[in-house]
């Protein structure tokens, strides 16, 4: 379930290798992969994902695709939001 990006929400650059995915499976066809990443070569990454800080990095909470789509593209790093600590 996708969570509602807020605009007032601190969005900060990580670098992708800093970055891991949930421990969800998700497998994500080639067909939808290659049209996001085309959209975000042309546009850019229009909402940040978002992340949990761990103690060695981050993890998705939301934005897999986007992140997978980030390092077909061989970006560096992404925008990101940092899920507020409970």
């Amino acid at each position: 379930m996708t969570q509602g990006f807020d605009n007032s929400a601190h969005v900060t650059r990580i670098p992708l290798d800093q970055i891991r995915p949930d421990s969800q499976r998700h497998f994500y066809g080639t067909s939808k992969l290659d049209t996001l990443a085309h959209l975000m070569s042309i546009r850019g990454l229009i909402e940040p994902i978002i992340v949990r800080r761990l103690i060695d990095g981050y993890e998705i909470v939301d934005g897999k695709k986007r992140w997978c789509a980030a390092r077909f593209l061989g970006w560096r790093s992404i925008d990101a939001t940092l899920e507020p600590e409970s």
